[in-house]
């Protein structure tokens, strides 16, 4: 029986709303940017290169083969072709690409891809994606049953026994046990069934939900105003996802570098103790310094380095020995 590739996106998704309120997902997933994506897919490429992901790497970088042509498909794409991946995992678009889908797949490690129209997605996942579902598992039940009833000619010999009879010419009936009742009772293993799949249905259901209030509370604006933000010069600061009049990069909103993430104006203030603290970027021989880890506000592909007593002696206080 054929089926549709959003059954096979829904199963997706849970497995990856259910990793990441286990904190099972790769460091590049947890906060979704596009350069942290690209580090996922080159560490996914290194770790665990399967043969049957070919496909699903050349329709997202253009091209595959070994695990060097893949690497190097992968650090040759600009990251800017993540967006759309984040913006949808983000809830800012309710479609996304099929390719984008496979991806995401292969970045969880789903282990039913890639997408087989003659498989079964539906029902919900169980440990590894559920690789049995339950339409299946009703196939198989109804293909065992013979399709016409046996008939008398295919029968043994049954021989028949008068019914003992009364006085009365009627059959004489069973006597029950006394405290005995007629009433049937279900099986305890059937009890077991039920109990144990309702509890799973159950934990499935709270944890996407969790897992959805979770999202909720860390991508909302600080300000209430939207779920993207820019760079001002010094901060970032939460807007709404259209472009700005002044041309500035929106992002996906970062509620952690909203809050924490500054760019130090006046280093001479930075001291030995700041090491662990702050973190700096060399570009075209310019000097910066942040107040968090993270990527270049302008430069993006750029990743920011923890300050070092070379740095501070170098750039921060010139000819003097840092202790």
């Amino acid at each position: 029986m054929p089926t549709y590739f959003i059954d096979y996106e829904t199963l997706v998704l849970e497995v990856y709303h259910q990793k990441k309120a286990n904190n099972e997902l790769l460091p590049g997933l947890r906060i979704l940017r596009p350069a942290k994506l690209k580090e996922a897919c080159e560490w996914v490429c290194n770790d665990r290169f399967e043969r049957n992901d070919e496909q699903t790497i050349r329709n997202f970088f253009g091209r595959s083969g070994n695990q060097k042509e893949c690497l190097n498909a992968i650090q040759r794409c600009e990251i800017d072709k993540f967006r759309p991946i984040i913006n949808f995992l983000n809830g800012d678009t309710s479609k996304t690409d099929e390719k984008n889908i496979e991806l995401l797949a292969w970045l969880i490690d789903f282990k039913e891809r890639p997408f087989d129209p003659n498989k079964i997605y539906s029902g919900t996942f169980s440990g590894d994606a559920g690789k049995v579902t339950a339409g299946e598992e009703n196939q198989g039940a109804e293909s065992s049953i013979p399709n016409t009833p046996p008939t008398l000619d295919n029968q043994e010999d049954v021989s028949v026994e008068p019914v003992n009879q009364g006085e009365s010419g009627a059959p004489d009936e069973e006597k029950q046990p006394e405290g005995i009742s007629e009433e049937v009772i279900p099986a305890e293993s059937d009890k077991l069934k039920w109990q144990t799949r309702s509890t799973a249905i159950a934990v499935i259901l709270l944890s996407i939900i969790g897992a959805g209030g979770y999202w909720w509370l860390n991508n909302r604006g600080t300000n209430g105003i939207g779920g993207c933000m820019y760079w001002t010069g010094d901060h970032y600061e939460s807007v709404a996802c259209s472009p700005r009049p002044d041309k500035a990069l929106v992002v996906p909103l970062d509620t952690v570098m909203v809050k924490y993430f500054r760019k130090i104006t006046v280093p001479d203030t930075i001291t030995n103790r700041a090491k662990g603290r702050v973190w700096y970027s060399k570009i075209n021989n310019k000097v910066e310094f942040y107040t968090s880890d993270g990527y270049h506000p302008i430069v993006t592909s750029h990743h920011l380095k923890p300050l070092s007593d070379h740095i501070i002696a170098t750039y921060i206080y010139p000819g003097m020995t840092v202790n």
